[in-house]
């Protein structure tokens, strides 16, 4: 199991997994509520540590192999390995817990 904290981005998202733009239907990624993250240049707050504020931290660690098993604050996530052959993850939606 592990604890991940992390600064994220404000908004609700929506899910992209599962979806296969053509690059001619990129523009989706555009979107205000596709998953995304967002490069800090120079500091944010006045913290200098801030690099990177993402919007991706549900999506990005289950597409690694990790599940959310509970979340007791805001921005923070526990989770452990899932059941799944790593080899199969990228077949996986959310649709398919």
């Amino acid at each position: 199991m592990i604890v991940f904290q992390t600064l994220t981005m404000p908004g609700k998202l929506m899910n992209g997994a599962g979806s296969d733009p053509s690059l001619e239907e990129r523009e989706i990624l555009l979107d205000e509520k596709w998953p995304k993250m967002a490069f800090v240049v120079g500091r944010l707050a006045h913290d200098p540590t801030n690099w990177w504020v993402p919007s991706c931290v549900e999506a990005m660690p289950r597409w690694s192999g990790l599940d959310v098993i509970a979340q007791p604050g805001h921005e923070i996530y526990l989770r452990e390995p899932t059941a799944t052959d790593p080899s199969e993850l990228h077949l996986r939606t959310s649709s398919d817990r």
